[in-house]
């Protein structure tokens, strides 16, 4: 079977985004903490254990991700100095994150997982293997 990235859907902007803003939250309660957790670790040099952290506890349901101070704790377990994590979270994090939702929103992301390789976006994790190959081809 041929390999080909999903049509990128081009709604209406506003529907788009209530689709972005609706898939970030739960019961009308963002989930800021979590990926602004991400990017707070990742600008530590940290992503991979934050990351591999808060999953592993997140399924086994032993994280609550709708709260700050775990986040902040599982921060400190992955190696993170989280002592400024709430001024990073309430500010600066909080506008990255509008930044990179206002880009998703832009290309037309409209789901998880997604996926942007070789100019192309991908939904869903069958095309994990047509990503793999497009990242390991030479530029």
């Amino acid at each position: 079977m041929a390999a080909y990235p999903l049509p990128v859907p081009r709604l209406p902007t506003r529907r788009t985004k209530a689709r972005i803003d609706a898939a970030c939250t739960v019961e009308g309660v963002p989930l800021g903490h979590r990926p602004i957790g991400m990017l707070y670790a990742r600008r530590r040099g940290a992503l991979r254990p934050y990351h591999d952290l808060v999953f592993d506890r997140f399924w086994r349901r032993d994280l609550n991700i709708d709260d700050a101070s775990a986040i902040a704790d599982a921060l400190q377990q992955a190696g993170v100095d989280p002592s400024a994590f709430t001024e990073f979270e309430r500010g600066e994090g909080r506008t990255e994150l509008a930044r990179i939702m206002d880009e998703a929103h832009e290309i037309g992301v409209f789901g998880v997982p997604s996926f942007v390789a070789g100019g192309e976006l991908y939904w869903g994790r069958e095309h994990l293997p047509d990503i793999r190959r497009i990242l390991s081809e030479p530029a």
